[in-house]
């Protein structure tokens, strides 16, 4: 459910009212605001107000918003490519995190299993 156009005055409402023209119903909006810049845990809106995120996106929850670490490591990246398709030409990047995932997830299971075998059995 979209949220109230009421909710807020000013630049929000203006916002928040052309977005509910334009997009689907079943794209929900949590808050009647409309962000419009992000560091650490705190979120501005267009009128400048400051909130505590707490609907933080994905690695954002981890990190908080415009980490340097994670600014660093996407500027790199940028420098060397945005995108390719994997299946028509994969980059060693794709590979190196791939490799990654595959040794987490091998943790992930090793802990998993000795988890269970502490139990009693899975």
């Amino acid at each position: 459910m979209n949220a109230p156009v009421t909710a807020a005055p000013g630049m929000n409402k203006q916002w928040v009212e052309r977005r509910a023209k334009a997009v689907s119903r079943g794209v929900g909006m949590g808050a009647a605001v409309m962000a419009a810049r992000a560091e650490n845990s705190e979120i501005w809106d267009i009128e400048g107000n400051r909130y505590v995120d707490f609907g933080g996106g994905i690695a954002v929850v981890n990190t908080g918003h415009r980490h340097p670490l994670v600014m660093k490591r996407v500027y790199e990246q940028l420098e060397k490519l945005t995108h390719t398709c994997g299946t028509v030409m994969p980059h060693a990047s794709r590979r190196t995190l791939r490799k990654a995932q595959c040794h987490c997830a091998d943790e992930g299971r090793e802990e998993i299993s000795a988890g269970h075998h502490r139990r009693g059995g899975g």
